[in-house]
C-alpha cells in the first residue's frame, strides 16, 4: 500500500456522521469500535453494538 492508497483510505471516512459527530479522521477501527477525531479536534470512541459515541479523555489535554 502506497501513500496515495493511505490518503484515499483516510479521506473516505471524512464527513461520515457517527452518533451526531462528524468524522474528520479515523484513528483506529475494528468491526466493533471506532476511535475518531471530529471537526473540532475532539476524540471519540464509537461502539457499534450500542450505536453511541463517548468522548475519549486524554490526560493532560485541554480544549479551547
Amino acid at each position: 500500500m502506497g501513500y496515495l492508497d493511505l490518503a484515499r483510505e483516510a479521506l473516505k471516512d471524512k464527513g461520515r456522521i457517527l452518533d451526531g459527530h462528524k468524522v474528520d479522521r479515523v484513528i483506529w477501527e475494528t468491526d466493533k469500535a471506532i476511535v475518531f477525531e471530529d471537526a473540532e479536534g475532539r476524540f471519540w470512541r464509537y461502539l457499534a453494538s450500542y450505536g453511541k459515541a463517548w468522548p475519549v479523555i486524554i490526560e493532560g489535554m485541554k480544549y479551547n
